[in-house]
């Protein structure tokens, strides 16, 4: 019941636009991009999703392209956002809030705890961990980040194996069998989640570590370090090989333009409060210090270790996060480096700290009163029936705080229905305003289609993706040139280099022998739609596309039968001048 109710408030939390329509954010064509060519080239083009044929985890993608999959045999043809949108529900309201349900239930087992108890945190956990805006939402927005979103949604099931493997190990008496079987369970969702995006390896070390060091003898303690050791290593030589920069060996110098963006106490208040504001935050901060408490003082000595685990794997990811968005310089620089130094990376993982930490706290609060109401039950004891009563009181102040806090983080969530303000913007298609450019408008979707219209879907057309051009693909199954942002010219895609010069050369014979061999079946095409969206700015090569609304240079091939104007677009709105689709004369 708790995960029906999870996935309904994720999907109440939906705006309505994001089944119909593309994401305006940098990194969502992309990922249509990348659904639509699983749709198209099967499974076999999961390793090499990118343009220039390199690999992107998939996994996300290949449960998109699936769901699509599965209704056209009933059916039904659903787009790609419909498709986006459905794999992001499942991830999101469905396998994340069942996963953190299983990682809770891991703490629970051993304790005495009523059915009654058990039945209500069914319901509670899942609910509970999708109430913070930190995880699932934030990444739809930002970016947006759905691999990696995915891999956070799947981590749960990794420390919940990762755990049943520690107990396998620590076992008394040793079973060889269960060893086996729990080492082959972790190595396989490990393999998943590195499909769905190796960089959660490290967020995973963050929270798994404590519990190792713990529980562990010295040489598991010291095997595992190695292995983190080796990952760091080949995360180092992977940036050195792929991104060349003099700065390496100057951290202060990396991410030299991060800004702060909260103070001290605003950054601990966030972490603590689980990314909720207001009362329901500052109920939630109270219960957690009650919880973390309680789980180290009312354990076992057998289980405490797992309590105060739970306690450093809270508190490393304050320090990343607290480092991250409050400090500048080298320490703070290396420790979030493996998040790109990036906040909406790093705040996913508070919900996967605190929501076991709540749980196991509450947990164990409510099987000590329960044993203790027992053994008072049983005693006629004046004193026995005084503590009681105010057992009694006090775990239902708690449970009503508890249940408040759940509850009440639906109503009253500031920064979730933020959150969903920016989706539903990114998602709506405005008239231009003039005032800035857009990446996509209601003149500009006129074009796109009346071009689409006009070549088919089978012929190539050229053009600058930041000026909305790349959502052609999605929207009209248009083959561009440039059908993302970063197509990136290594590998298989040198054609995205040669275009780019040969069209800023100026020299005729050079850009038709460069353009006219990418689909000799068919025509080819350019489109002039302006320039380059405000919103997208921040990519660090843009100027490689400033050839293509070059006027001059477009008006060159056009008065040397280079191009030749086959549609005017300059009359659709106000912001149109100069707008056109070109065929190359390439003798079609």
């Amino acid at each position: 019941m708790g995960i029906c109710i999870a996935a309904v408030i994720v999907y109440a939390w939906m705006p309505s636009s994001v089944w119909s329509m593309p994401l305006q954010s940098s990194d969502a064509p992309a990922h249509y991009y990348f659904i639509e060519k699983l749709s198209e080239q099967g499974l076999g083009a999961a390793m090499h999703l990118w343009p220039h044929g390199g690999f992107y985890p998939p996994l996300f993608h290949m449960l998109a392209s699936s769901i699509a999959a599965v209704a056209s045999l009933f059916g039904a043809h659903i787009s790609v956002y419909a498709a986006f949108s459905t794999a992001w529900l499942i991830s999101s309201g469905m396998l994340f809030p069942l996963g953190m349900l299983l990682l809770a239930s891991y703490f629970l087992h051993d304790l005495d705890l009523p059915i009654v108890a058990r039945a209500a945190l069914a319901i509670i956990v899942p609910v509970l961990s999708v109430s913070s805006a930190c995880h699932p939402y934030t990444l739809l927005d930002a970016g947006p980040l759905i691999a990696y979103g995915f891999a956070t949604s799947l981590l749960p099931y990794l420390m919940y194996a990762s755990l049943r493997l520690i107990d396998a190990i620590m076992a008394n008496p040793f079973n060889i069998k269960s060893l086996v079987i729990q080492l082959c369970v972790t190595a396989a969702t490990g393999l998943v989640l590195m499909l769905a995006h190796p960089r959660i390896a490290f967020t995973y070390a963050l929270l798994i570590l404590p519990f190792i060091v713990l529980r562990l003898p010295w040489k598991f303690i010291i095997s595992a370090f190695a292995v983190i050791v080796c990952g760091g290593g080949a995360f180092a030589a992977f940036m050195l090989i792929t991104f060349k920069s003099e700065r390496y060996l100057h951290p202060e110098t990396w991410f030299h333009s991060h800004q702060p963006s909260k103070t001290l106490g605003q950054a601990l208040l966030f972490v603590f409060q689980d990314g909720l504001e207001g009362w329901v935050g500052i109920v939630c901060c109270a219960l957690l210090l009650i919880c973390a408490a309680a789980s180290v003082a009312l354990t076992k000595q057998s289980a405490r270790r797992n309590a105060i685990a739970l306690i450093i794997a809270l508190l490393l990811v304050a320090l990343v996060y607290v480092l991250t968005v409050t400090f500048v310089g080298a320490l703070p620089n290396i420790i979030s480096a493996p998040w790109y130094r990036d906040e909406n990376r790093i705040m996913t993982m508070i919900p996967l700290a605190i929501v076991p930490l709540l749980t196991y706290g509450i947990g164990t609060l409510l099987a000590g009163a329960s044993q203790t109401l027992r053994e008072a039950a049983s005693s006629a004891d004046h004193w026995a029936q005084s503590a009681r009563a105010r057992i009694i009181i006090g775990l239902a102040a708690l449970c009503i705080a508890l249940v408040a806090v759940t509850i009440s983080a639906q109503y009253v969530n500031p920064a979730r229905e933020t959150v969903a303000a920016h989706v539903l913007e990114k998602t709506t298609i405005a008239e231009s305003n003039g005032s800035e450019i857009r990446q996509l408008t209601q003149e500009k979707l006129t074009v796109l289609k009346s071009a689409v219209t006009r070549t088919g879907t089978d012929a190539t057309i050229i053009s600058d993706p930041m000026n909305g051009s790349m959502y052609a693909t999605s929207l009209y199954d248009a083959t561009m040139l440039y059908p993302i942002m970063n197509p990136q010219s290594s590998g298989q895609g040198h054609i995205f280099a040669d275009v780019e010069q040969a069209f800023a050369s100026g020299d005729s014979q050079r850009l038709l022998t460069t353009v006219c061999p990418i689909n000799p079946k068919e025509p080819e095409y350019f489109l002039a739609m302006g320039g380059q969206a405000d919103s997208l700015q921040s990519f660090p090569y843009k100027a490689q596309y400033d050839t293509f609304h070059d006027a001059a240079t477009i008006n060159g091939y056009v008065s040397n039968g280079t191009l030749t104007k086959v549609k005017d677009y300059s009359s659709v709105g106000a912001d149109t001048k100069d707008w056109a689709l070109y065929q190359f004369n390439c003798g079609d």
